[in-house]
């Protein structure tokens, strides 16, 4: 089993940063937003948040304009701050030791997941680290992961997937994955999806 695992609100504490950037933004620009946009745009990546706040929200502003004042309100806290969630090293740790190949498939730039995994003393347990941009697909889509598991040369059910987010796990069980769902503040309102969608659902990595 090839174990491949979400970054933010996963294995990291980064969606309170995440949200209120992506809010400021919009606030700042006096574009109206729907309640659950970071939720939308979580799975998206940069390239995939900068489509859909110019098509779908009507924010006046160009793709490379967006991309730098977001990278630059949130590479501080990935570089600085963001920790950890609980007991996510420990089940790193126990599935490294134990020979498990362990690879990291982020909707965020590699500007922020290599610096955060790197500060967290956890990137040299995986295999591999993805970002959604470099393969032009974002989470929500199920070829993104039909590509990673191409990638492994293995089948996507060989794979078990783990997640915050009810689009990416959506997105990862059409294309054959086992998946996880982890739970978040963030997306604790869609808890029970997440348990339809999931094989499994976990409060707090303790769990698993």
């Amino acid at each position: 089993m090839q174990y491949i695992f979400d970054m933010d609100g996963t294995l990291i504490d980064s969606m309170p940063t995440f949200g209120r950037v992506m809010v400021d933004y919009l606030r700042a620009n006096r574009v109206a937003y729907p309640p659950d946009v970071v939720e939308r745009v979580t799975p998206l990546g940069f390239s995939g948040t900068a489509e859909y706040f110019i098509g779908e929200l009507g924010v006046r502003q160009s793709r490379e304009e967006m991309g730098r004042v977001l990278c630059a309100a949130m590479e501080r806290g990935y570089r600085e701050e963001i920790p950890a969630k609980a007991h996510v090293r420990e089940v790193l740790t126990g599935l490294h030791e134990a020979g498990a190949k362990l690879y990291v498939l982020t909707a965020s730039p590699r500007l922020f997941s290599d610096p955060c995994l790197t500060r967290l003393g956890l990137i040299s347990l995986f295999t591999q680290v993805w970002c959604c941009d470099e393969f032009g697909l974002s989470k929500a889509d199920p070829d993104l992961y039909v590509r990673v598991a191409e990638l492994l040369k293995t089948r996507p059910e060989e794979c078990m997937f783990f997640d915050d987010n009810p689009l990416a796990a959506a997105a990862a069980v059409t294309a054959g994955m086992h998946t996880v769902g982890v739970y978040d503040p963030s997306s604790a309102g869609r808890a029970d999806e997440m348990r339809r969608i999931c094989e499994r659902y976990i409060c707090s990595w303790d769990e698993f």
